[in-house]
């Protein structure tokens, strides 16, 4: 069949595809579930919700060009409700100010404050760090994650996203290798090693148990039982097996 032939309708004979199991969308508005319409970066603290100076303080320590951020996140509700709605996520964010550029970085919106802000003075970011977000929603995962506060649980982050940035490609490298190889590595070699020792501690009871049962058995029992197993006695009867046609 050629293309063309298509074009003008299906062949007598030819079945179409079966229909959709489900109702597929013909423009955004009757898209389902939730919809993202706009994603917007400021370094101009939530009111709300504002960034703690002590805690991107020590984030400055180990990460100097870090710029705090907050996220607007616009979603449009389900259509399906019947009334949807625009609805504004709030997230954390961290940004950088990176000068020495290895690649091009893809531009983003960000307001930035009249300086300094909370006491701390920074550029304006161009590069997206990371969303400081928790668990995704069950129902939704194309909405945000859980919001989580501007305290301790980013500092933690921060620290780990970090641990290359005053490193050489080497040092990266091998410091990478040491977390996601040797480590876990040496954790399975572990786990291997508790396991044969736990199968000692089982061989060793089970010996330590049939020995006192060996012990019990009389001299005479133990003849009777050496005398039939001579004899054959202990040999395995077949099995009846019924085939069913």
């Amino acid at each position: 069949m050629r293309l063309s032939d298509i074009s003008t309708g299906l062949p007598k004979g030819v079945k179409g595809p079966p229909p959709m199991p489900y109702k597929v969308a013909n423009s955004p508005a009757t898209a389902p579930g939730w919809r993202e319409i706009d994603v917007a970066y400021s370094c101009i603290p939530d009111p709300v919700y504002p960034w703690d100076p002590q805690v991107m303080r020590a984030i400055l320590e180990f990460a100097p060009d870090a710029v705090p951020m907050w996220v607007h996140w616009v979603f449009l509700s389900p259509s399906e409700t019947g009334n949807p709605e625009v609805v504004v996520f709030g997230r954390h964010a961290l940004g950088r100010r990176i000068r020495n550029l290895t690649s091009e970085l893809e531009p983003f919106r960000c307001a930035m404050p009249t300086m300094p802000s909370q006491g701390l003075s920074f550029e304006r970011p161009n590069r997206i760090w990371f969303i400081h977000e928790g668990s995704p929603n069950p129902k939704y995962p194309d909405l945000p994650g859980t919001f989580l506060p501007f305290d301790g649980s980013i500092l933690d982050r921060a620290k780990k996203s970090a641990i290359g940035f005053r490193m050489t490609e080497k040092e990266f490298i091998e410091t990478m290798k040491e977390e996601f190889i040797e480590r876990e590595r040496a954790a399975k070699d572990l786990r291997l090693q508790k396991l044969d020792e736990d199968m000692d501690d089982r061989r060793r009871d089970f010996e330590a148990y049939a020995q006192k049962q060996f012990d019990q058995i009389s001299e005479s029992e133990a003849e009777s039982y050496l005398q039939a197993q001579a004899a054959g006695e202990f040999k395995r009867k077949p099995k009846v097996s019924i085939v069913v046609p």
